[in-house]
């Protein structure tokens, strides 16, 4: 929703997710910092020459990408010649295809990353969009429930929607919000209000136009009112309607999450919530399906380490990073 309200703003444009901080970058040599050798320049230009023409985790051709393969190697050459030079030239590239000056990428997972993105590029600024923990998780596990993404109908997504069923249990889904609202608080609290900003969802749709006020202020831009015509997309549960900003989702979690639901993840995530200003709800269910809820954490770590090995970078970091932000207090 944030990246299709700046991407109607007449100056900013926000590519898709790119993953190239959590993905990409930690498999190169020198973590894209230095001039890529030949091999890693190949695989580097079918990276992002595939996210040229479908969004991340698509089967895609890269020859169909809306990027040109020379003007991409030309800008990113221009710009150093590393992974991180090939990010940027990505991003402007898409921007001016788009008539826009600015750039901008969202990936969630990049809250993990602040400090990385914020040493490869010191002028960059970080937008952390805050959201009520119990919305986040039923939204994740419902992403693939719609007809219309079912992977069972095939299509270039069928393997990441795959991939996101095998991945979705309730206690693994609950602690890496939490792993993802801390790195996010972590982020501000290290670098300041100046370089990283807590957007609040609920803030949001409740008052859009004040907010994107305050944020586009933020970011030296002139607030535009086309940013509140945004269309339904990459919704959970619906498949059309009508456009704009919209207070309904607030309160959907409550008829989509069964009891034992919601009370795992206000015991995985009470102490952030309460710090954060959500109110507990702490719905009764009986011990057994709530004790069934917390166990079968153990068979969906397996699951969902075997369908994202492939999306880990280096696994080891990557998992340490989460597990130490997760269970932190």
């Amino acid at each position: 929703m944030v990246r299709e309200s700046f991407n109607r703003h007449p100056r900013a444009w926000i590519v898709r997710e790119t993953h190239y901080f959590d993905d990409l970058r930690p498999r190169l040599r020198n973590y894209g910092r230095a001039p890529l050798e030949q091999d890693e320049m190949s695989a580097v230009e079918r990276y992002f020459l595939s996210l040229g023409h479908r969004a991340y985790g698509a089967e895609t051709d890269e020859e169909q990408s809306v990027v040109p393969r020379e003007l991409l190697r030309e800008r990113a050459n221009a710009i150093g010649g590393g992974g991180d030079a090939y990010f940027e030239a990505f991003c402007r590239i898409r921007a001016e295809q788009n008539g826009k000056q600015l750039w901008g990428e969202k990936t969630p997972r990049h809250a993990f990353r602040i400090a990385e993105m914020l040493a490869a590029f010191p002028s960059a600024h970080v937008v952390c969009l805050i959201r009520d923990p119990r919305a986040v998780v039923a939204s994740y596990r419902d992403w693939t429930r719609r007809p219309a993404l079912d992977p069972a109908t095939g299509g270039p997504f069928s393997a990441d929607r795959r991939r996101a069923r095998s991945s979705y249990n309730v206690v693994l889904a609950s602690l890496l919000c939490k792993a993802a609202l801390r790195a996010a608080l972590q982020g501000c609290e290290r670098y300041g209000p100046e370089r990283v900003r807590l957007l609040v969802y609920e803030e949001l749709v409740g008052e859009p136009e004040r907010v994107l006020r305050e944020l586009t202020s933020w970011l030296g831009l002139r607030y535009d009112p086309l940013m509140l015509d945004v269309p339904l997309v990459q919704s959970s549960y619906n498949a059309d309607g009508a456009g704009g900003i919209s207070k309904e989702p607030l309160q959907r979690w409550r008829s989509k999450l069964a009891p034992a639901e919601v009370r795992v993840i206000e015991s995985s995530c009470g102490g952030l919530m309460h710090e954060l200003g959500y109110t507990l709800d702490r719905p009764s269910c009986s011990p057994l399906t709530l004790s069934a809820a917390w166990l079968s954490a153990v068979p969906g770590v397996a699951r969902a380490a075997l369908a994202n090995r492939r999306r880990l970078g280096r696994a080891g970091r990557y998992i340490g990073a989460r597990v130490r932000l997760a269970l932190g207090s």
